[in-house]
């Protein structure tokens, strides 16, 4: 009897023992809920470089500092680090800004048009533009038209490039 009450004292204290490990060995998480507005909605997330999701998502997250990258093609990136706490949730709104706009450029129908340096189209293009400094031209054998813009978000969204001109060199 002796021996039968030890062995059923030591399985419960193994039992015990084993479930503290287990209690001890779990990693601390917690969660990170990322709502957006609706031009952000579809976005894709990265945490610490590995994609997760596309936003809105609420992930479960090992605590402690993450770097959160969103991006969507045609808005800025948004990059950001973040202590997640454990057993806590981190909210984030994330209203992700265009990185640029739709434009129409348009030039003689026989000429072809070169957006910084590259042919884009034959007499008229629509397409999106980045923000910034940008050289549209209007192109045909011998003969070039040159239009550079400072493009902003308060640019126009229309663009006419002179029929192409006779090219002169002078040696």
């Amino acid at each position: 009897m002796k021996v039968a009450y030890s062995k059923f004292i030591l399985a419960i204290v193994i039992g015990l023992l084993s479930c503290c490990v287990n209690v001890m060995a779990q990693e601390d998480t917690g969660w990170l809920d990322v709502s957006s507005d609706a031009v952000s909605s579809g976005a894709n997330m990265y945490i610490d470089g590995e994609f997760v999701s596309t936003i809105p998502a609420k992930v479960k997250v090992n605590a402690g500092r993450h770097t959160i990258l969103i991006q969507k093609p045609h808005y800025e990136t948004y990059e950001k680090t973040y202590d997640i706490k454990a057993d806590n949730t981190l909210c984030l709104v994330i209203s992700l800004k265009a990185s640029g706009k739709l434009v129409k450029v348009s030039t003689a129908e026989y000429a072809g048009i070169w957006l910084d340096g590259k042919f884009v189209a034959n007499g008229s293009w629509l397409g999106f533009l980045s923000f910034g400094k940008h050289c549209f031209e209007s192109k045909i054998p011998g003969c070039t038209s040159t239009l550079d813009v400072d493009f902003t978000k308060d640019s126009t969204a229309e663009y006419t490039i002179p029929a192409p001109s006779p090219t002169v060199c002078w040696v």
